[in-house]
């Protein structure tokens, strides 16, 4: 019938993908290592110079190894989107991997996460899905960095996990200042990013790991009150 078809199509467009990001991993492999080998020359030179420098070179020394450090950082995120994942999927709860999200969002980001309140709401018993655990707690880490970047002072940081006609969903919601209408289109595209010293590639990420898993993810926005993200996955 229809339904088997339109789910043919979508098969079919999950092969083609994962054939285009394992041409464009083995691309991005070799570009990792002609990028941060001169990198890494350029980072430990800066820094024996800096050993014996002036005040005033050491502050341009310092900007050479602060430089170097973030195009390791641009490569490193570029070759985690398009290289193969090595995917190992089981029958999990969708609680445990936003559980360890937030656990883990908590200890890198201890200092920030003291001025967001956190609503965490999750449906008992939570639905379950068939995914690799640590690529959906990575969607989710990257959905509430992306939430907690958006509120700059105090904000309320709630997460939902929810089931509704077969599908399972992560919804997390910021009260930051939304996102304007022009930037919506760009968001889930690599190295798209409204912050200075971003990479903007981590809802390009989260697109990826969602798709590949049968999924889709989208953004609801409104100007002055805040931004939800909403996964969705085909319940187990």
């Amino acid at each position: 019938g229809i339904a088997l078809a339109v789910e043919n199509i979508r098969q079919q467009q999950r092969i083609q993908r994962r054939e285009h990001f394992a041409t464009v991993g083995e691309l991005a492999a070799g570009l990792a290592h002609e990028v941060r080998t001169p990198a890494g020359v350029i980072k430990g030179a800066a820094q024996f110079l800096s050993r014996e420098a002036r005040p005033k070179d050491r502050e341009f020394l310092d900007i050479i190894v602060e430089e170097a450090d973030r195009l390791n950082g641009v490569v490193t995120e570029f070759l985690e989107y398009a290289r193969p994942t090595g995917r190992r999927p089981q029958t999990i709860s969708l609680g445990e991997p936003v559980e360890k999200a937030i656990a883990h969002l908590l200890r890198e980001r201890a200092e920030r996460m003291g001025s967001v309140r956190r609503h965490v709401l999750v449906q008992e018993p939570a639905p379950r899905v068939n995914a690799d655990p640590a690529e959906i707690e990575r969607v989710v880490y990257n959905l509430l960095t992306n939430a907690v970047e958006a509120m700059p002072g105090t904000g309320d940081l709630t997460v939902r996990v929810t089931s509704e006609g077969g599908e399972a969903r992560i919804a997390v919601e910021d009260t930051g200042p939304g996102i304007p209408e022009a930037d919506r289109p760009q968001l889930f595209r690599p190295f798209f990013t409204t912050r200075e010293r971003g990479v903007g590639m981590g809802l390009a990420i989260c697109r990826r790991i969602v798709e590949e898993n049968g999924g889709s993810v989208s953004v609801e926005t409104t100007p002055g009150r805040g931004s939800r993200f909403t996964v969705k996955l085909p319940e187990a």
